[in-house]
């Protein structure tokens, strides 16, 4: 068959269907009565689809409409995923038979009309229901009747499918059709509504809770957040308007670089604005009251379509600026404490040489007085080399005290009564034009200290104010008690947290830059005039302190005066009544036999002659393992060790053990021009240790060795 023969019988079924109508009145009436129930449900379904904005409530009422207002017998409808299993299903006029379809359809298995469905455009008919859908659950609810299905498709979007049973005599009246199919087609455009609802819905609170958070992230940020165009602020949070002292309603619309900034760095902000992006950089900021503080910015620009805004973060580095001063502080106290350490170590050597030498020039000037008459022009100059000699000393004394090496006779101090001793000396030393006044603690705590040294602090200390208040003045001493935190220590090099006795020194006199104050404790620095002062003082007060275990720390301005403050640890030691006893020396010569042991050949030589002309039988060695021999080979007793702490092969003290072990009645006395850990602990002599220090006179030496050999212990009790 042709197409020509195909339209001629499509005309032909037309013309007779026609017919029926029009010969088949009732017929007709009938079916205009079922197209207005087919209209009526299409505007009460529009109606509810305008009304109703719940997806479930509407396709239920959808399915409801379609049952009660048309006629149909039933209707259900499915909406399908990407993978066409049912999300959701609604039903009306199927009741518990639906079940097994709603089931089957949310496992993805398809009925055969809902495949077709799926897959064609406009209405699938299925005129025979049992034949063509035996295995669809619900088959034997379209008994008589037609079943018609719809896609529900909104400008290519399928959301799934409608299906109805219709009456067997309407199943193929096309205007039926084409108004079912219209009445799918809104259902699939108020779905689509309802899902861009949906969407703007969520979009919206997305949108809000993004804003919600950008809001708490913002207020929550320790920086300081400014949104700002040329300036004039747009947004800032809570950090920001604290940062600075205001409420944040006060900055918004307000020029806030001129408002929060020095105008001196307005310029350099302009030049960083004109930047896409600016490396952080640093200026002060103004708070409300006035007060100005350091901040560091960094900003760049927002993109947008209005252009020009700029984000900006602000840091309050008041903190930070404040620890990398302490930091440099620090850096800088370590590197002078590393100086002074240095410089203490290489005085203390020369110390130490030149003790020996001038051991050796004081004896010999000794040995050549004792051989001069009075009156012999040689005796004079003799006595200017020993005149020398002793200044020499008490340099060399001096710098020993630098470098934390001479011996200390330390005892439980009251500090207080130190100074009070001292009061009437330090008056005729500074002088009637320049007033002293003293603020002492009552209830001082305990020192041990060598009151010798003590006082040498104070004098040196007392002296310089003088010199730096020419005229009038005031010299205030104070004591106190004070605890030392870990927060001071973290700040000062080499002090350890705990009670110390502070005892401060202050004038008011010329004071120092703080180049001068820099270099106040190195060794032969002094702005005095030539001839006024070796700049040893101030060197020898240090080393005192650091000796004892303490710390001095000065503060001082031009024109303002100077401060000096000294800690002293606290003892827990208590009051200690002698423990040993010397007879007193009449006489210093003697019989027994001593062994003399010393490194430096002139120093040897000087003690052996020396100690032979008072009549004593003198053993001589040039080290420890000499002596060791020496002592070894002797046959006879020997009474004292006279020995140097520091030699090469074996020390004083080792030398000392190990004589005392076979010799157990020898008496022992140390030399040296310098302290050192064999025989002291910080400068202070071990228990029961004898000492004489280089350099030494021919008499002082004689009367020590006179002083040991009669030495007795006593008991140390009460």
């Amino acid at each position: 068959m042709n197409d020509s023969d195909k339209t001629k019988t499509q005309l032909i079924k037309e013309l007779i269907e026609i017919r029926k109508r029009v010969l088949d009145p009732e017929r007709s009436q009938k079916r205009m009565e079922h197209l207005n129930l087919v209209l009526r449900a299409i505007r009460n379904v529009n109606q509810l689809i305008t009304q109703e904005k719940d997806r479930d409530r509407l396709l239920k009422g959808a399915c409801e409409i379609l049952t009660e207002d048309r006629g149909y017998s039933n209707a259900w409808i499915a909406l399908l995923d990407e993978e066409q299993r049912a999300t959701a299903a609604f039903e009306s006029g199927l009741g518990a038979s639906f079940e097994p379809m709603a089931e089957r359809l949310k496992r993805g298995e398809l009925t055969r009309c809902a495949k077709e469905t799926l897959e064609q455009e406009g209405a699938v008919i299925t005129y025979d229901p049992p034949a063509e859908c035996g295995d669809c659950p619900l088959v034997g609810q379209y008994s008589g009747r037609k079943g018609v299905s719809v896609r529900l498709e909104h400008e290519g979007v399928v959301y799934g499918l409608i299906s109805v049973s219709v009456p067997e005599e309407f199943s193929r009246d096309e205007e039926e059709l084409s108004l079912f199919t219209e009445a799918a087609g809104d259902i699939a455009f108020a779905l689509h509504n309802l899902k861009m609802e949906e969407e703007h819905k969520r979009s919206d609170t997305a949108l809000e809770e993004s804003e919600e958070r950008y809001k708490n992230l913002s207020n929550l940020a320790y920086e300081g957040i400014l949104i700002h165009n040329k300036g004039v602020a747009i947004d800032a949070n809570e950090s920001m308007a604290k940062m600075f002292g205001y409420q944040r309603e006060e900055l918004i619309g307000k020029n806030v670089i001129k408002l929060c900034i020095p105008e001196e760095y307005h310029g350099l902000i302009a030049e960083k604005i004109s930047q896409e992006v600016s490396e952080p950089y640093e200026v002060m900021g103004k708070k409300k009251d006035g007060t100005l503080f350091h901040i560091e910015l960094e900003a760049r620009n927002i993109r947008e379509s209005g252009g020009g805004s700029r984000v900006a973060a602000i840091r309050d580095i008041t903190d930070r600026k404040q620890a990398e001063k302490e930091k440099a502080a620090l850096e800088e106290q370590l590197l002078q404490s590393q100086k002074m350490e240095s410089i203490g170590r290489l005085a203390g050597g020369v110390a130490h040489d030149f003790n020996n030498l001038l051991t050796v020039i004081l004896s010999a000037c000794s040995f050549m007085a004792d051989d001069l008459r009075e009156g012999d022009p040689l005796l004079k100059d003799v006595r200017e080399i020993k005149n020398a000699g002793d200044r020499a000393v008490a340099l060399t004394r001096q710098l020993l005290a630098f470098s934390r090496r001479q011996m200390l006779q330390t005892e439980v101090l009251d500090l207080n009564l130190t100074l009070k001793n001292l009061d009437k000396m330090l008056r005729r030393l500074i002088g009637e034009d320049i007033d002293i006044e003293t603020d002492l603690d009552p209830d001082i705590w305990k020192i041990e200290a060598d009151p010798g040294q003590i006082e040498q602090i104070v004098m040196n200390l007392a002296v310089n104010a003088r010199d730096a208040m020419p005229g009038i003045g005031k010299l205030t001493i104070e004591t106190a008690n004070v605890e030392l935190d870990e927060e001071y220590a973290r700040n000062h090099v080499n002090v350890t947290p705990g009670p110390y006795v502070m005892l401060a020194v202050s004038d008011t006199g010329s004071g120092m830059d703080k180049e001068t104050t820099a270099q106040i404790f190195d060794p032969f620095f002094t702005t005095k005039e030539k001839g006024k002062g070796t700049g040893l003082g101030l060197s020898m007060v240090y080393g005192i302190v650091k000796q004892h275990g303490g710390n001095i720390w000065v503060y001082s301005e031009p024109g303002k005066g100077t401060i000096f403050k000294i800690y002293l640890p606290k003892t827990k030691a208590t009051e200690r009544t002698p423990s040993m006893a010397m007879s007193t020396v009449a006489d210093s010569r003697g019989t027994e036999t001593v062994l003399v042991v010393e490194d430096e050949r002139a120093v040897l030589k000087l003690a052996v002659r020396t100690l032979e002309r008072k009549g004593y039988n003198v053993l001589a060695a040039r080290d420890g393992l000499e002596g060791q021999g020496v002592a070894n080979t002797h046959e006879g007793p020997i009474h004292l060790l006279l020995t140097d702490v520091v030699m090469p092969n074996m020390g004083g003290k080792e030398l000392a053990q190990k004589l005392l072990a076979t010799r157990p009645q020898l008496k022992v006395l140390y030399m040296s021009g310098y302290t050192d850990n064999a025989i002291v602990h910080h400068g202070v002599l071990d228990k029961d240790t004898h000492f004489v220090q280089k350099p030494f006179g021919l008499d002082s030496l004689v009367q020590k060795v006179r002083e040991v050999l009669d030495y007795q212990k006593v008991s140390s009790s009460k």
